[in-house]
């Protein structure tokens, strides 16, 4: 079999909804489109930047990586921003290095701080760049900021209205960053793995997607013909950053362009903790500041006001860099300003919402510090009540059901890790309503303008292969973010670890190449755990 490396071109958040009715304009991704295979890539559920990249790495869900959110309550009930390290598994990056392998890897989100890896890595959002510790070895900061003018990849002008110009200025500097890092690391070292993601089709997608959108509620005709080309012309950057990485690949290189998950408008903001609130199933304290802070909430004087204050003010940027810090002093003043999670009285709460997409977790005992919910009957209960309940959660000016998907977390998730996982996930197949990090108390009412974003993220992403082993002008279905490690893996000539849910995808290989007639390796010994855990993923994803 002839000696095969494999580039990874990530597009966080691209979606085939803007690539295919573009891609006349996209030659670099309609040539790869024309040459190789295609599909949607199923993301994580729920399709959150850091669960899916690790799943991306690991080939195994959230209940064995251990990570469903940038952030986790802990005991604490306080956003405990994940690092590398909390992640359960290895990654394909550590595999392939115990192989000998040679690695790079630029810009995965989820993998700060940097692991020891036989090659390079530097590491993705949210890194703390200011630190200077991101880069491995450390070294190779050093040799970047020489090769890259004013070299850094974490963007720092906020992605919130007002900020349009500065906000798209800086992510075409970002974006240029990352191909100049990955040409060097590509001409550095002879690697069998290349892995280099650009973050800018999400963020400008979050900020500019009411620019082209006509029936989006934040449409505006007027600012749609100044901002309007801006999300083209980040996928225009990337499309020729694409082609000017595959001029340097040489040959026998399987080139896949993926994305974590997709992406499309986002209406309202749902507040989920003011439902909890008036069900009682949450309670506050009944503390003096606890019932000032109450009242303002009451009265609208609230966090979104704060937030909008704060961009009137310019302090935006200071504020959104202060909410990923830990001890942050951002988020201490926010909380001795505003309703907050520190104003619950967790002795007499069983329930609250908490992260990226609103996630309800149950205050229970033994795993929160001050849980009051018994684990057994009292929790099942608990979780079968609040999901009947959900079901039946309409948007009171329309009166429709909000949420038409939701689970228990074992409806979804599997392995060691399941016991920290959201106790339920809910969102809307649309996903045009959302809960959101920071929509603690952010308004007084269940649904209100999505105070944030216009645009977010969706559950199909993109999946696109060329090389000389795979097929040409053909389509794949059902695949998912967790079959692109065991598919690298067979790729490169090694075998599967047999804990990964992921499978490899050999379909996208031509029936006469090695690759095709190559067995797919398991580790054997724990084969028939393996067949478990791919069936129970596979009831999973029936589910959603």
């Amino acid at each position: 079999m002839v000696d095969t490396r494999v580039l990874v071109i990530g597009l966080d958040g691209a979606t085939f909804d803007l690539i295919r009715p573009w891609k006349e304009r996209l030659p670099a991704l309609h040539r790869l489109l024309r040459r190789g295979v295609s599909g949607e890539l199923g993301s994580t559920v729920i399709p959150i930047s850091s669960a899916a990249w690790t799943s991306f790495a690991t080939g195994r869900n959230p209940g064995k990586h251990g990570i469903f959110d940038f952030s986790h309550p802990g005991q604490a009930y306080d956003h405990i921003l994940h690092s590398s390290r909390d992640r359960k598994c290895e990654a394909i990056w550590n595999i392939l290095s115990r192989y000998g392998k040679k690695v790079c890897i630029i810009n995965v989100p989820a993998t700060y701080p940097p692991e020891e890896v036989n090659g390079f890595m530097v590491s993705g959002f949210p890194t703390p760049e200011e630190t200077g510790d991101f880069t491995y070895p450390p070294s190779l900061l050093k040799e970047l900021k020489s090769e890259v003018k004013n070299f850094r990849l974490q963007f720092t002008v906020p992605c919130a209205p007002g900020n349009e110009d500065a906000f798209f200025e800086e992510q075409c500097v970002l974006t240029d960053n990352v191909t100049e890092a990955t040409l060097y690391l590509m001409n550095k070292v002879d690697w069998d793995l290349l892995v280099a993601v650009y973050k800018s089709p999400d963020d400008v997608g979050h900020l500019f997607w009411k620019y082209i959108d006509e029936e989006h509620p934040l449409y505006d005709a007027g600012q749609a013909k100044k901002f309007g080309d801006r999300i083209f012309r980040i996928y225009k950057k990337v499309d020729r950053a694409i082609a000017t990485l595959l001029r340097e690949i040489g040959e026998n290189t399987v080139v896949m362009v993926m994305s974590d998950h997709g992406f499309g408008p986002v209406h309202y903001g749902v507040y989920l903790n003011n439902w909890l609130l008036d069900t009682g199933i949450m309670r506050l304290k009944t503390d003096g500041l606890t019932r000032i802070k109450y009242q303002m909430f009451a009265h609208g004087i609230n966090l979104n006001k704060g937030r909008a204050l704060a961009r009137a003010l310019r302090l935006t940027s200071f504020a959104y860099r202060g909410a990923y810090k830990k001890n942050s002093m951002v988020v201490k003043i926010v909380k001795k300003m505003f309703l907050s999670l520190s104003d619950v009285d967790w002795s007499k709460t069983k329930a609250y919402s908490f992260g990226n997409m609103g996630q309800i977790y149950v205050n229970l005992k033994g795993r929160e510090n001050r849980g009051m919910v018994t684990p057994g009957e009292e929790y099942d209960n608990l979780v079968r009540y609040m999901i009947g309940k959900l079901k039946e959660l309409k948007d009171p000016k329309t009166e429709k059901v909000i949420f038409d998907k939701i689970f228990a977390k074992d409806d979804i998730y599997s392995g060691p890790c399941l016991k920290e996982a959201p106790d339920i996930v809910f969102f809307e197949s649309e996903m045009k309503y959302a809960c959101k990090r920071l929509f603690e108390f952010g308004e007084n009412k269940l649904i209100a303008e999505h105070p944030l974003y216009s645009g977010d993220h969706k559950p199909k992403g993109i999946f696109i292969a060329t090389g000389d082993c795979i097929k040409e002008g053909t389509t794949i279905e059902n695949a998912n973010i967790v079959d692109m490690a065991p598919t690298i893996l067979h790729t490169l000539g090694l075998p599967i670890s047999s804990g990964m849910d992921g499978r490899v995808l050999k379909e996208i290989f031509k029936e006469d190449s090695d690759l095709s007639k190559a067995e797919i390796v398991y580790h054997k010994e724990n084969e028939k755990l393996r067949v478990e855990a791919r069936i129970r993923f596979l009831k999973a994803l029936m589910r959603t």
